[in-house]
């Protein structure tokens, strides 16, 4: 634009003709000249948008199409792994055939070769046919691993055990669950009954069976220590029931009791008020006789024969109560030593296994934990027992001091 500018004005100095008209031509060819420029601008803009917007669907195609890629990949992956897991089936159906049929075919004769080859289809075929023929098999309880030989036999897509000593369902790895239908089996086998019951969870009462716990299992997955944590434990509850016998079994002093007792002692009638202490019952009866034996002396030896009675008396009443508060300090520290030595044998089970073996890991830790579960079990109800038991006991040797006190004053008026 500033080349057709200079030459314009150049033009103008020289230009013959009107100014004016040349100036007027000359800006009309230059805005011709202008539109000309912008529509070939607009023009090449909506090509380069077009190829823009083409370059893109053949981004987006090829987004789809690497997806597509990812998704043949991972099923040629999935196809390799069920042919490497399917040729080693036909590896060992081929030893097994082999071993049936004699290792070497020269040392067998063709006759016989084909005998068991027969028979070997008999049974394959028995099986195929027949789902509800039993065949030998062997079940391992889930949590406890006791094994059982015994049959089993299928119903549609769900597999039975059962033996004389345990029967249930039966998974694919040979786990034992279900034992409660064990009536139900026996029934189906006798011919008394056409009904079994299926478990249609997708393996969740499998789960669940491997997942429960039993107290024997406990005791014997549990190691050597926690023994003494089931020996507190029935230490601490023989002591409480024994405690709660004793010490529930003594009344209370009631205020008319010791208003009684008071007005008998100020009267100077030790007879009626030992009848008094009597109704009370034990230990109060034991103390207020002691001190009317005493009545004749001086308030100190009322004291005396009191105090004398209540240590007596604080003795019997706090008996066995050391087995509870030493329980509830033991039972955790037993339990730490058994998680302790437990994990201890995980780690070096660890080592012999290999570290890939992370359920024998969990397994391992699981078990350890177990006394320390049972020695918290033991001690919380031990320490809340000490602590009840302790506030009777207290109370009781508190109406006691009460007692003795009124009885003394009383008497010194």
């Amino acid at each position: 634009m500033r080349i057709l500018l200079a030459a314009f004005l150049f033009a103008l100095s020289f230009a013959p003709c009107s100014r004016a008209d040349w100036a007027q031509s000359q800006f009309d060819a230059a805005l011709a000249d202008s539109e000309k420029c912008s529509a070939e601008i607009a023009a090449e803009r909506a090509e380069l948008r077009a190829r823009i917007a083409a370059l893109s669907k053949k981004i987006s195609d090829a987004g789809a199409d690497l997806a597509k890629l990812d998704e043949s990949r991972a099923e040629l992956l999935a196809l390799s792994q069920k042919s490497a897991f399917f040729d080693s089936q036909g590896e060992a159906i081929s030893a097994a055939a082999a071993k049936r049929l004699g290792a070497d075919f020269g040392a067998v004769s063709l006759p016989r070769a084909c005998a068991r080859a027969l028979s070997a289809l008999d049974e394959f075929a028995a099986s195929a046919l027949n789902p509800l023929a039993s065949k030998k098999a062997t079940a391992r309880r889930a949590k406890s691993g006791e094994v059982f030989e015994g049959e089993t036999f299928r119903v549609g897509a769900f597999r039975y055990f059962y033996s004389k000593d345990a029967s249930g369902a039966l998974s694919d790895d040979g786990t034992l669950y279900m034992e409660e239908i064990a009536p139900q089996i026996a029934d189906f086998i006798a011919g008394k009954s056409q009904e079994l019951t299926a478990d249609i969870s997708g393996g969740k009462l499998l789960r669940e069976s491997k997942k429960s716990r039993s107290f024997f299992a406990d005791i014997a997955s549990g190691g050597v220590w926690i023994y003494p944590i089931l020996l507190f434990a029935a230490a601490s509850l023989a002591a409480f029931a024994a405690k709660c016998i004793s010490l529930f079994s003594v009344r209370r002093i009631t205020g008319a009791t010791a208003a009684g007792l008071s007005r008998a002692a100020s009267e100077g009638d030790m007879r009626r008020a030992v009848e008094a202490a009597k109704k009370a019952g034990y230990p109060y009866a034991e103390m207020i006789s002691a001190m009317a034996a005493s009545g004749g002396m001086s308030a100190q030896s009322m004291e005396e024969a009191a105090y004398e009675s209540m240590l007596g008396a604080g003795e019997k009443l706090f008996r066995w109560l050391s087995v509870l508060s030493v329980t509830a300090a033991v039972a955790p520290l037993f339990g730490l030593l058994g998680t302790v030595t437990g994990i201890i044998k995980t780690f070096a089970d660890l080592s012999e296994r290999g570290a890939e073996q992370a359920q024998h890991i969990s397994e391992g830790i699981g078990e350890a934990l177990i006394t320390t579960e049972y020695g918290l079990a033991v001690a919380i109800p031990a320490f809340v027992a000490h602590a009840i038991l302790s506030r009777r006991a207290k109370g009781i040797m508190a109406d006691m001091e009460k007692l003795a006190s009124t009885f003394v004053a009383s008497r010194g008026k």
